[in-house]
């Protein structure tokens, strides 16, 4: 990451405060990926089953699709709010590194 190239550079005030919490939500996201390319495949795979259950699938279809709009309504608001913050915590160091740099030219 920049801010850790920054940090040694003589930048210690850049310290992302939730770095965790980021690469959480990325192994979070990257996990899900990985499970929809893998349900992806077994639906291609099972392209005759499914054809042939076609009411099967219907009556589940329904149930699983309330599920899903939730579950992506809930992911959503968290990606949105997780990336408010690491917003405004890019434009306080930002501002930390103006003051920094205006106390330095003085």
């Amino acid at each position: 990451m920049i801010n850790e190239q920054l940090v040694p550079a003589g930048n210690g005030d850049l310290l992302l405060r939730n770095q965790d919490k980021i690469i959480e939500t990325l192994e979070i996201t990257r996990e899900n990926l990985i499970c929809a390319l893998k349900t992806e495949q077994i639906l291609r795979e099972n392209k005759v089953f499914l054809e042939c259950n076609k009411d099967l699938l219907a009556t589940n279809l329904t149930a699983l699709q309330a599920l899903q709009i939730a579950q992506d309504a809930k992911e959503y608001n968290s990606l949105l709010n997780e990336s408010l913050e690491i917003a405004q915590n890019i434009q306080n160091d930002m501002k930390q590194l103006r003051e920094s740099e205006e106390r330095g030219n003085k």
